[in-house]
């Protein structure tokens, strides 16, 4: 049975926003956060439709063929071996995980904080770090710490806090009620979105990048909007779920600090920017 209007329009949707996201060079990662309000409906989609409609879909619909594609992608399994990461797309994601790790170490050791201070304000880059750290080889993984030192001693740091809390012998998540799966996307979301926006907004500082018609401050602007809005989203959603006063404690702990420190970047970059305005009186 042919699709209705109504599915047309979702995919249609799905089109029109990957060549906006694909027109700014985002990464297939970076593009899969930001169709995140949009893959609930993809799924429909493909569920609805037959194998030969959704080949008809990707043949008239560039934009959709590529989210599909980049969704095939990214659910690649994390415990993957070396011939496959040795191979094509897992190992690029690998090497761009690594950098974005790398990248951000490096910018908070040049502000002198490291140990438990650099683990804080590294959580946006935990999920990626734990699947970096179940996708490769050993090999691969020495090659990589060789190349990108920060991520070498972001390692350290992580062995170290996990040895400590062994040595607790205790797990103090461990009794705490699982989250519903709408509250985990959105933790995930937070959290890895979160990590790239703030090393984004140090490189615009550390670099000076500071043009008014910068199409990258436009770009990190809208990231910023747009996680402020799931941020203050987390907690309506937690308290909607009726998450337990503990949970919620716990997951604001992470998230409230990261939030400070979020705005507080943005708002140096933006005052930065007004500063140094050639038009500023």
């Amino acid at each position: 049975m042919p699709l209705n209007l109504e599915y047309l329009g979702i995919v249609a949707r799905i089109d029109a926003r990957i060549q906006q996201l694909d027109a700014l060079g985002l990464s297939e990662f970076e593009i899969k956060t930001e169709m995140a309000d949009l893959i609930a409906d993809f799924h429909t989609v493909l569920s609805q439709a037959t194998p030969r409609e959704n080949e008809a879909l990707c043949a008239e619909f560039a934009g959709f063929q590529r989210f599909a594609k980049i969704m095939q992608t990214l659910a690649t399994p994390m415990a993957i071996d070396s011939q496959e990461v040795s191979g094509g797309l897992p190992s690029e994601r690998v090497d761009k995980v690594a950098a974005a790790i790398n990248q951000r170490v490096l910018q908070l050791e040049a502000q002198g904080i490291d140990g438990a201070e650099l683990l804080k304000q590294m959580v946006g880059h935990i999920l990626n770090f734990q699947w970096l750290w179940t996708t490769v080889s050993d090999a691969k993984l020495a090659q990589l710490c060789h190349q990108y030192p920060g991520l070498y001693r972001y390692g350290q740091q992580m062995e170290k806090a996990a040895e400590i809390e062994n040595q607790k012998k205790k797990d103090t998540l461990s009794h705490l009620p699982v989250l519903p799966d709408v509250l985990k996307e959105m933790i995930v979301y937070l959290l890895t979105e979160g990590g790239m926006i703030e090393s984004r907004l140090q490189m615009i500082l550390d670099e000076r990048r500071l043009r008014e018609s910068s199409s990258e401050l436009t770009l990190i602007n809208d990231y910023f909007e747009h996680w402020m809005e799931g941020y203050k989203g987390l907690e309506k959603g937690m308290r909607a779920a009726q998450v337990p006063e503990e949970t919620h404690g716990i997951v604001m702990k992470i998230f409230e600090p990261m939030a400070l420190r979020i705005i507080q970047l943005h708002n140096k970059v933006f005052e930065n920017r007004i500063s140094q305005s050639p038009n500023r009186s």
